[in-house]
């Protein structure tokens, strides 16, 4: 059945720094398929905030001319490699869900995993590949799964899973079944792991999908 979809994002900066170096978007194309992009630019501050705004910008970018996901990723992991004088790398997750089947296919260049909530249990999605812009040939880690009304997607930087450590599973229920929207559930991320000093940028992205039909009478 169709689903719609209803995301939000939250972040918090590295201590000490003035931007982030991660960066996440999503957007919607006329042709029914969301697109959901979590970037995260190696180290901090304003050279990995470029890299990964960069990055998330180029992607959008490339899709919206008619490249696949696969050779986006591609591209630019080719263009940080031939700027890669400075060990400018970045980690991403690009997810595209054709919003009316459920289809969902996952992008993953060294990020950590994306988290499915589905009838109130969390499933890990994994994909290997390395980041992207340290090897010159890009090799595209792609995980596939079905997403249905009810279920949530959570994306996260290393900077939130790592300070959450053993508590992001419960953070993740707690955030994700109390919140009234998905950009609280993702502020409540944050705030989870605000106890700990920022030691590293830190973003959420949750998206939550319903029936398109959940209103209709039958």
């Amino acid at each position: 059945e169709p689903l719609m979809a209803v995301a939000g994002v939250a972040a918090r900066k590295k201590d000490g720094e003035t931007v982030s170096g991660d960066a996440g978007t999503y957007f919607k194309r006329e042709d029914g398929t969301l697109y959901v992009l979590l970037c995260d630019g190696m180290g901090s501050g304003v050279a990995a905030h470029r890299e990964s705004q960069c990055a998330v910008a180029m992607y959008g970018e490339l899709i919206s001319i008619g490249f696949g996901e696969e050779d986006a990723v591609r591209s630019i992991n080719e263009l940080l490699y031939s700027k890669n004088t400075d060990e400018l790398y970045a980690t991403l997750d690009a997810i595209r869900i054709d919003l009316s089947t459920g289809e969902a296919t996952i992008l993953k260049q060294s990020a950590p995993p994306a988290f499915l909530i589905h009838n109130g249990r969390i499933r890990p999605l994994y994909a290997e590949a390395p980041p992207l812009g340290i090897l010159k040939e890009a090799s595209v880690g792609i995980r596939k799964t079905r997403l249905s009304a009810g279920d949530t997607l959570v994306l996260m930087t290393d900077g939130l899973s790592d300070a959450l450590g053993s508590g992001l599973y419960a953070a993740m229920q707690d955030a994700v079944l109390h919140a009234e929207t998905p950009e609280s559930a993702a502020r409540t991320l944050i705030a989870r792991a605000g106890g700990v000093s920022a030691r590293d940028d830190m973003s959420a992205i949750v998206a939550r999908f319903s029936s398109c039909h959940k209103n209709a009478q039958f």
